[in-house]
């Protein structure tokens, strides 16, 4: 947090710039809304500050700063400035201050406060104050922005103070009125107020003159005093001024706006700090086996550098003990007592990472902040770090087996195939995956086996292909018993090894199972004779199909039944002495018929499955062939 108080003023002391005179005569040129029911004595100073700007100032109304309206007029306004009371702050002298912008070079002006409720009754008061603005242009200035304190040990004698850029006309070549350079004063305020901000009798370290090139939008002021308040003013000079300054009517714009701001100390009191925001999370990757992550809110002040100091849990003396014998030089292990291990970072890092820790291991993790070279205790300040910290990563987030499909080759009848998705190796780690039969009632395994254990022992007659759990999505078992009735369980099990030991993760275990079946292609799958094609010339019958995508077969079965009546494929696969059958291999995309009589036929196409003696179920696609 920075220790910033905002605060505006102008200082009745300063040589006044432009023309100001006491208005307060017959002549009013304000505008007086509402019951005279509030006693509000009104404006007390009006300045100008630029060709276009007038600052006012007038006292605090004696009523609730929520529920009072300042009402500024001045001639030539279109309607009366409302300021809620609430946006105002009062100067070191009590007085509010607002700026009235958008005026015109070189024009006198009256102004005039009243004060209103919320309630709508208004003050009503005869003074004014008559302002003449400057009759030359200026930078559009808005003043100073804010001002922080920095971090290390710049702190005790350094501010860093900030303003948002003035405003630019001109492109390579600037116009007169673009900024030049801005002109950054700061008071001591143990030894002046903010009236010294002009007076050249007060020097360093009272009031101390930076001039910064017009292209910043901050600066760094070194060389104050540690634990000391400052007054900070900030103006644009442009650089017309350059050239025009020896005229004494010529002027910068000089707004009064000011913040104040204190240097911290040494001192362990001054360090601002949020000692519960340490953290020490483990990567969820693979390198959180060996590793920790540690962030933290960087304090500010006189800050040195900070130490993290660790151990693995139950080694070493007590932290409570250790804490105040620790070696004075932070590089690695410790001398004191070797089971601690410090390392050493900047007074601006925020975060760090332990490295090159043995895995699945908890550790104590410390951090503390040093405010001198040798962290001594007097000098130091300890985060809270109530938690044991373990290099134990998170395993991967994986779903499991999604599907188990039948065997697919007439050449593997006895083969499946367990589908899942990659795992996401950025959710945890994995040093593998096991692949874990259920226990059958008759056939084997009797007990929960893993088929693909790493030493390589399966002791059943299910061999699993590779696994490839990156970027694969399938694995297929062999050996399967195709003609049992019982069904097969499977579950996919990512593991990791803990020291030598394989351990599986079974919180988001998966089982599926599967009666195995060889499964011909469906009508959907394979749906017959695509088309026919009748050659005269030979009296052939060029017949095609489209091959299925899903089933089992190994070869193609065509049907020609000769006599007439309605095509059955089930008299044809029985052997029907009506029907004449034709055989093409699984990779064909038809077949021809040659030296067909003069007749009327029909025609059918099915899938075959040598081994299973199954063919595909029946489809509609019959195709009617006159010969002639």
């Amino acid at each position: 947090m920075n220790k910033v108080l905002l605060i505006f003023g102008c200082f009745l002391l300063f040589g006044c710039v432009g023309k100001v005179e006491d208005a307060n005569s017959e002549q009013t040129k304000g505008i007086n809304d509402g019951e005279t029911v509030i006693n509000y004595t009104g404006i007390q100073d009006a300045f100008p500050i630029a060709h276009d700007k007038v600052e006012i100032y007038f006292p605090p109304s004696n009523l609730d700063p929520l529920k009072v309206t300042y009402i500024i007029n001045y001639d030539g306004a279109i309607a009366p400035i409302t300021v809620p009371g609430r946006t105002l702050v009062p100067d070191y002298r009590g007085f509010l201050r607002y700026t009235v912008t958008g005026l015109n070079i070189n024009e006198q002006y009256i102004f005039n406060v009243q004060a209103k409720d919320d309630k709508g009754q208004q003050s009503v008061n005869d003074a004014f104050k008559s302002v003449t603005t400057y009759s030359n242009q200026t930078a559009n200035f808005t003043g100073i922005g804010s001002i922080k304190n920095v971090s290390g040990g710049a702190s005790k004698n350094s501010l860093l103070i900030e303003w948002p850029a003035a405003e630019r006309t001109g492109g390579y070549i600037p116009e007169d009125s673009d900024v030049s350079k801005y002109e950054v004063v700061l008071i001591n305020s143990d030894t002046a107020t903010p009236v010294a901000f002009d007076d050249t009798s007060f020097s360093a370290p009272t009031r101390i003159v930076n001039y910064v090139d017009g292209k910043k939008i901050s600066q760094q002021v070194n060389g104050l005093l540690p634990g000391t308040t400052y007054y900070v003013r900030v103006r644009g000079i442009h650089h017309g001024f350059s050239k025009y300054s020896s005229d004494p009517s010529y002027f910068y714009e000089k707004n009064n706006s000011y913040l104040s701001a204190t240097t911290l100390s040494d001192s362990v009191g001054d360090i601002q700090v949020d000692l519960d925001s340490f953290e020490v999370t483990t990567p969820s990757n693979s390198t959180g086996k060996t590793s920790l992550d540690l962030s933290w809110a960087t304090g500010i002040g006189a800050i040195d550098h900070y130490r993290i100091y660790y151990k693995q849990n139950g080694t070493g003396e007590a932290w409570s003990t250790y804490k105040n014998s620790r070696d004075d030089i932070c590089n690695g292990e410790e001398t004191t007592d070797p089971a601690y291990y410090c390392k050493q970072v900047t007074y601006e890092d925020s975060k760090s990472k332990l490295v090159e820790l043995e895995p699945y291991t908890s550790y104590e993790v410390y951090l503390i902040m040093c405010l001198d070279s040798l962290c001594s205790p007097g000098k130091s300040i300890i985060y809270n770090s109530p938690s044991v910290y373990r290099t134990s990563p998170p395993l991967v987030s994986f779903s499991g087996i999604t599907e188990i499909n039948n065997p697919r080759y007439h050449w593997a009848l006895n083969e499946i195939y367990l589908s899942y998705e990659p795992v996401d190796l950025a959710s945890g780690v994995i040093d593998g995956m096991l692949i874990e039969v259920k226990g059958r009632s008759s056939g084997e395994p009797y007990i929960d086996t893993f088929i693909n254990f790493p030493d390589g022992n399966n002791t059943t007659s299910l061999n699993p292909s590779t696994l490839d759990f990156t970027n694969g999505t399938e694995v297929s078992i062999r050996g399967i018993d195709i003609n049992s009735t019982e069904e097969y369980c499977f579950a996919l099990l990512p593991y990791v090894y803990v020291g030598d030991v394989v351990t599986p993760n079974r919180d988001s275990e998966v089982v599926s199972c599967i009666v195995p079946q060889v499964m011909t292609p469906t009508y959907e799958d394979f749906t017959g004779i695509s088309s026919l094609y009748f050659d005269s010339s030979n009296n052939s019958a060029a017949i095609s199909w489209t091959p299925p995508e899903e089933g089992v077969y190994d070869r193609y079965v065509v049907f020609m039944k000769t006599t007439a009546g309605t095509f059955s494929f089930s008299d044809a696969v029985n052997g029907d002495n009506d029907y004449l059958r034709f055989e093409a291999e699984e990779n064909a995309l038809g077949i021809t018929i040659p030296f067909i009589p003069a007749g009327t036929y029909y025609f059918g196409a099915l899938t075959y499955l040598y081994q299973e003696d199954k063919y595909s179920e029946f489809n509609n696609s019959i195709q009617t062939l006159v010969v002639e």
